[in-house]
């Protein structure tokens, strides 16, 4: 009878062994899908910084067509506006930069690839998402800084936009952000430099990058995604211009020296 007992609970346990199915999961603490209850490890993903954009005209959203007056009382008209973000980092309180560890290989119009932190976000008020991931940052704690440019890094623009992946920020737009000269440009705008139905359509292309340094309290945590929100009031690009009687390359100018200052928490 001891011998029964004995096989009745080697069959059962061996039954019980059969029946069970290992769940595969990430197991490693530090993700953001972390599975206590996983038995193989895998497909563990990492802390982001995953950006989310407003586009604001003073106190309303930027509105393409609109009448709008500057703050010289200036009348014009927003048609479209693109731009590049690129190069973000995140600067702690001993002024240590840290970047994205997601990298991309780049063909270069001279051959070759460069590797580089994989941070690019192109902007286009009437397609973007609004929401868009740049990159993995396994570095936790508090910064101070946030750090990133308007335009491609210096690193990148040499980048051959015809061979990159045609989803990529840097490949060929349909509406240029590359020009034959060699350049990325780092914002177009197109605008009517009146109200009237007659006024001629201008673009403005701005080839030289503004460096954004904004004061924070972020906080990356482990297992938790960085919910990065930026706010740019448009209307700031457009102060202190006269669109009636400024040249074009005034104008250039003057947005130039007011991008930087449009960006924000919010």
């Amino acid at each position: 009878m001891k011998l029964f007992h004995i096989l009745l609970l080697g069959l059962i346990v061996v039954t019980s062994s059969s029946c069970y199915e290992k769940e595969d999961g990430c197991l490693d603490a530090e993700a953001v899908n972390f599975d206590v209850t996983a038995d193989e490890n895998c497909c563990c993903s990492y802390p982001k910084m995953v950006l989310t954009m407003s586009h604001a005209y003073e106190d309303s959203g930027l509105s393409f067509g609109t009448n709008y007056l500057n703050n010289i009382n200036s009348p014009f008209q927003v048609l479209s506006v693109q731009y590049y973000l690129s190069g973000f980092s995140l600067v702690d309180n001993s002024n240590n930069s840290f970047v994205t560890t997601s990298t991309v290989s780049l063909p270069q119009l001279t051959g070759g690839n460069i590797e580089t932190a994989d941070d690019f976000v192109l902007i286009n008020r009437g397609v973007f998402a609004n929401v868009d991931s740049i990159g993995f940052f396994p570095t936790y704690g508090i910064f101070e800084k946030l750090q990133f440019e308007i335009g491609v890094k210096e690193v990148a623009k040499n980048t051959d936009p015809e061979k990159v992946d045609e989803s990529f920020p840097l490949a060929t737009q349909t509406d240029s952000m590359w020009y034959n000269n060699g350049q990325y440009v780092a914002a177009k705008i197109m605008l009517k430099p009146d109200t009237v139905e007659i006024s001629d359509t201008i673009t403005i292309n701005i080839f030289e990058n503004s460096l954004v340094s904004l004061d924070s309290q972020l906080e990356l945590s482990r297992a938790t995604h960085l919910n990065l929100q930026l706010q740019v009031d448009y209307a700031v690009w457009f102060n202190g211009i006269d669109f009636q009687n400024d040249s074009q390359q005034s104008i250039i100018n003057q947005i130039q020296s007011n991008l930087a200052s449009s960006l924000s928490f919010y």
